[in-house]
């Protein structure tokens, strides 16, 4: 079963940073196989949810480099 079919059953996620960060950055490896649920979230077929520590750990970089058009 892949994430697309894990997914039809589902209203509600938590996200970690990794999937959101590989997604925000188009990560050549791993954006693809996370787009089945980011088309869902953008639809609103399914909500998210993340933690205050996501967040934090998706911001360090672009402040740290710094690039805010990422953050």
């Amino acid at each position: 079963m892949n994430l697309a079919e894990r997914l039809e059953s589902l209203r509600l996620v938590f996200l970690d940073t990794a999937p959101v960060i590989y997604f925000v950055e188009k990560n050549p490896d791993f954006a693809s196989k996370v787009q089945p649920l980011f088309s869902k979230l953008d639809d609103g077929t399914l909500t998210a949810v993340v933690s205050p520590i996501t967040l934090a750990e998706c911001l360090v970089l672009p402040y740290k480099i710094p690039n805010p058009e990422i953050a």
